[in-house]
């Protein structure tokens, strides 16, 4: 056998969903004699065990790739419901990136889908935003405008005026609220019975500055404010996007925080 059509044997024998001494079952006999083919047992481990051990591992390194990446929600669901999360995630979406930190791209998704999600509906949001602090370290360093760039220009231009948000800027959304989860998941506090939902919705922003990834919840209106300023809109309809909650007063102390955290991309 060819080294391509040996390696395809055994990811297809530790990715098989009910195991390999199944997947040998399943197979036709000729997919059998090539696993005995190159997988040697020995009078305390049979071949069949061996490559179960790579089975294993497989399953466990991906379940901890997704306990790091989404570790709130390993906390909510507590080990054995998350170990079963991911046991239906593995074989519903093999590993198929080189880099194994893309693992967890899917993951949102099928949570969104899955049962767990029909039992704890903010279950997919909350993953978002777990995901999003993952996401944030592999963007790009974007030139950051400064505090004192807007000084001086005349007020008669501020409405039109246009922003961009930098590469590592999210905001996100969740009725559930991640920052007061977060903070006593961080304490060692057992995961509540019933979590609380917020109606409207919490915004909650992630940024990174240099090698370190933030978040926080964002203020009544601010979390408008900041989608309208990260879809194009000039600064005029951003004021208007938080109407009623805030004050065109607020919306500029607001403006003068992103700046400050470096939400705001610089242009040549």
């Amino acid at each position: 056998m060819t080294l391509e059509s040996t390696q395809d044997l055994l990811w297809r024998a530790i990715t098989w969903p009910s195991g390999v001494k199944d997947f040998l079952a399943q197979s036709d006999e000729a997919t059998r004699r090539a696993f005995s083919a190159c997988f040697r047992g020995t009078a305390d481990m049979s071949a069949e065990l061996r490559v179960e051990v790579y089975a294993e591992s497989y399953f466990w390194r991906l379940h901890g790739v997704l306990e790091e990446q989404f570790p709130l929600e390993a906390w909510l669901l507590g080990e054995a419901r998350f170990r079963n999360l991911v046991t239906d995630y593995v074989l519903a979406k093999p590993s198929i990136d080189e880099d194994l930190r893309q693992y967890g791209a899917r993951f949102c998704d099928f949570l969104a889908e899955h049962e767990s999600s029909r039992i704890e509906p903010d279950l997919a949001s909350l993953a978002r935003i777990d995901w999003a602090l993952t996401e944030v370290l592999d963007e790009s360093d974007d030139p950051i405008l400064a505090v004192d760039a807007l000084a001086d220009i005349p007020v008669e231009e501020w409405p039109g005026l246009r922003f961009e948000a930098t590469s590592s800027t999210r905001v996100l959304t969740s009725g559930a609220d991640f920052v007061d989860l977060w903070r006593r998941r961080k304490r060692a506090e057992a995961p509540p019975e019933n979590i609380r939902r917020h109606d409207p919705p919490l915004h909650i922003v992630v940024w990174r500055e240099h090698y370190d990834v933030y978040h926080r919840r964002a203020e009544p209106g601010e979390g408008l404010a900041l989608d309208a300023m990260m879809t194009g809109r000039p600064f005029a309809e951003i004021c208007e996007a938080a109407r009623g909650l805030a004050s065109p007063e607020d919306v500029a102390g607001w403006l003068a925080g992103w700046l400050r955290a470096g939400l705001i991309r610089a242009h040549d």
